[in-house]
């Protein structure tokens, strides 16, 4: 064997080697990035839990609403969050104080939903059954409540607590989708709602994929051009994306994905964007509003999760289709046809003043298993390249 071709040999052992530890290294190195901007929110919302046990905006009083979100984020973060305490009061002697005067049917669901969450027993809350309140709501024809959000909810705080969810339940839902993929109380909710309705249907286990695609169609012709979805205003919003995200991973998709990817922009990253060094989330780029609650919401998108925790995502991911940014499908009438009473807005241009200094964002391109599979078929090829080299100094 001649020292030439020894060398070589070496060199690309080396180089293999090389990368097989890079795919390691890399390899957790961005889901650690999520991970260590989630921890900072919990951080900041551990912080603003009142003495009567609660959570609430800065400087105001605890809200049965928000708190039920910042138990939802601890939980799905691996956290205890009901003996979170201040003043040596909990944050379940707060849920469990307000138990009896709960009348609105969707403080009733996220009561529901964040009690289960936590592992507790959503049937037995200081003697007051939630479970069976939600089912009283429901009609003869499934519906629950008076609206698509609260029949939303209802399904996912029933799933959360293992209820069985009737097929008249799931019926009801897929009768209110558009016929441009879209679900919606009202034009002014169609993206939430949608992306509620997503996430729902997915909890139930009955989200086929010829259903949920043109939905996640629907929502990724929604997405503005630095990633984010937008309320009223037409500025994208940090509660809305995560609300959003959630459906992309209860569907079965990855927000990371070229399909959900625009000039390097996703709804990810533009969520990642918005996380402020204390660990809040700003409402909007340059928009400071409810940051408690825009914190809570966002955790369980970070983190790569749906609700209820632990169901199983659909198989209705876009792949990898491009597009996105374009101009909105019709937004009012159930059964619109795509296309009909379009509005074209101006999209906004990315913005990038109000990025974290300690935010890792994502590649774009590819999510984190195929930088495994290129890692590790690098590797595979500069070892076949050196056995070929061996092979032939030995002949």
């Amino acid at each position: 064997m001649g020292f030439y071709h020894l060398a070589m040999i070496k060199k690309s052992i080396i180089i293999a080697t090389a990368l097989s530890i890079l795919a390691l290294l890399l390899l957790p190195s961005f889901a650690r990035a999520e991970r260590n901007i989630a921890e900072s929110a919990i951080s900041f919302l551990k912080s603003h839990q009142n003495t009567d046990g609660g959570f609430s905006e800065p400087g105001e009083s605890s809200e049965v609403f928000l708190t039920c979100w910042a138990l939802v984020a601890g939980s799905v973060a691996g956290k205890k969050p009901l003996s979170w305490a201040s003043n040596g009061q909990t944050a379940e002697t707060f849920i469990s104080k307000l138990t009896n005067g709960a009348t609105a049917l969707l403080d009733i669901e996220l009561i529901t939903l964040a009690v289960s969450s936590s592992g507790e027993n959503p049937r037995d809350i200081d003697g007051t059954n939630m479970v069976s309140i939600i089912r009283a709501n429901v009609d003869k024809d499934g519906g629950i409540g008076q609206t698509i959000k609260e029949h939303c909810w209802g399904l996912i705080a029933l799933r959360s607590a293992d209820e069985t969810i009737s097929s008249n339940m799931v019926k009801w839902l897929i009768s209110k989708q558009r016929e441009d993929g879209s679900w919606a109380d009202s034009g002014k909710d169609v993206t939430e709602v949608t992306s509620l309705a997503i996430e729902a249907l997915v909890a139930t286990g009955e989200a086929d994929s010829n259903l949920i695609r043109p939905s996640l169609l629907f929502l990724r012709n929604r997405m503005n051009k630095d990633g984010g979805f937008a309320g009223q205003s037409g500025k994208s919003e940090s509660i809305l994306t995560s609300n959003v995200i959630r459906a992309i991973y209860a569907a079965g998709d990855d927000p990371n994905l070229p399909a959900w990817t625009f000039e390097g922009h996703n709804p990810l990253n533009f969520l990642e964007s918005l996380a402020a060094q204390d660990g809040h989330f700003f409402y909007a780029p340059e928009v400071e509003s409810q940051p408690s609650l825009a914190t809570a919401i966002a955790v369980p998108s970070l983190l790569g999760k749906h609700l209820p925790s632990g169901v199983k995502s659909a198989r209705a991911s876009l792949g990898g289709e491009g597009g996105a940014a374009v101009d909105d499908l019709g937004n009012t009438g159930a059964g619109m046809k795509p296309g009909e009473n379009t509005k074209s807005r101006n999209r906004l241009r990315p913005r990038s003043s109000l990025r974290s200094k300690a935010t890792g964002k994502r590649m774009s391109w590819f999510s984190d298993f195929w930088l495994f599979v290129f890692c590790a078929l690098s590797y595979v090829v500069v070892l076949i390249i050196a056995m070929h080299l061996l092979r032939r100094s030995e002949g």
